[in-house]
């Protein structure tokens, strides 16, 4: 049984899923860069101007939020590739997430198995 492929590399995605999960990914690999940002410059001007520590609570929010973003961006992009979609989109979506989605099991194992 053979599957209608719906795009082809050269072209765009032909359905909103695989735009979706073009644009998370586009996220997910911004994410070091938008953590680093929020961790030198937005905390401590957070901090500075609550006189709290509301910045430590925004980080860790913003930090689960990109998690999110990249499981979300996994999942759609394994869907898209299932459902025939074959663009450069969805293969930068996958090969993205996935990359993102092993290091984060590879950090997760890492803490079960050698705790600190």
């Amino acid at each position: 049984m053979t599957k209608e492929i719906a795009s082809s590399f050269e072209q765009g995605p032909s359905s909103g899923m695989g735009w979706w999960a073009f644009s998370l990914s586009l996220v997910a690999f911004l994410s070091g860069p938008l953590l680093g940002i929020f961790a030198s410059v937005v905390r401590p001007v957070l901090d500075v101007a609550t006189s709290e520590n509301i910045g430590q609570v925004f980080g860790f929010l913003f930090g689960v939020l990109i998690l999110a973003t990249i499981v979300a961006s996994f999942a759609l992009s394994l869907i898209s590739f299932q459902k025939g979609e074959r663009s450069w989109a969805v293969w930068f979506a996958l090969v993205v997430s996935s990359l993102a989605v092993c290091f984060l099991l590879f950090m997760l194992i890492g803490e079960f198995a050698f705790p600190h």
